[in-house]
């Protein structure tokens, strides 16, 4: 029992290992400096427009199910100019103070329209409402999967429930929040780790079935999670 919890733990090491490493590496990429703001479900005549001192810089919009993504691209900060957000909505146009200063190389914001002021990064709820969304999707195809191989006892259940909740929920905080030109990089580096920790432990910690049985399953309902992450990345905000 010991050596199973050593080797589940330091597969879990592997993908902390990703995250630690990965993040300083993928923010290196060559990309203008940008500041983003993020708007949920705006009205239909929603524009804004980034006021750099006499400057009026327009936005590049992307609209990704109920969130829309208005992004700016700057080029260099000047220390003399205060940046503001001009915003049209429902008729009506406002102006929005930054709550900090821009950062020197890129920075997200959520427009409030009803209070009408922005708060730096995402909102906390919507990182909870994505990551659980996309780590249920993944337990549901590849629960399907596990099941069509003829995995019934309970203790089989038990731990796939505890490498794919340890796995695919670290997977998914590690991708929630990454700029999109990463997040396929991002994707096939974190699920390659996430192959070797589960063909390490599944098949030492499942015993209902053969361990190239269950070697075969771990290729197959990865594979399937993958091309899932690929969809989930086009259609859902990350």
């Amino acid at each position: 029992m010991m050596g199973k919890i050593k080797v589940f733990y330091a597969a879990l090491i592997l993908i902390l290992a990703l995250y630690v490493f990965a993040v300083p590496a993928l923010a290196n990429a060559a990309e203008p400096p940008s500041v983003t703001i993020v708007v949920e479900n705006p009205p239909a005549d929603f524009s804004c427009v980034l006021l750099a001192g006499d400057a009026r810089l327009p936005a590049k919009a992307k609209r990704i199910a109920w969130e829309w993504q208005y992004s700016f691209y700057y080029g260099a900060l000047s220390s003399e100019i205060i940046y503001k957000l001009e915003v049209t909505a429902n008729g009506e146009t406002f102006v929005c103070e930054f709550p900090d200063r821009l950062e020197r190389y890129s920075g997200v914001y959520t427009l409030d329209l009803k209070s009408r002021t922005l708060e730096k990064g995402y909102s906390p709820l919507r990182a909870v409402l994505l990551v659980s969304a996309r780590v249920i999707l993944t337990l549901l195809v590849e629960g399907i999967v596990f099941f069509a191989f003829g995995y019934r006892q309970k203790s089989s259940w038990l731990a796939f429930f505890k490498v794919n909740l340890a796995t695919q929920g670290l997977l998914n905080l590690f991708l929630n929040g990454l700029r999109s030109g990463y997040l396929v990089i991002a994707l096939v580096l974190c699920e390659i780790l996430v192959y070797l920790a589960e063909l390490i432990i599944l098949p030492i910690a499942i015993k209902e079935r053969s361990k190239p049985r269950t070697v075969f399953y771990v290729i197959l309902a990865n594979t399937a999670s993958l091309l899932l992450g690929w969809i989930l990345i086009t259609y859902l905000p990350v």
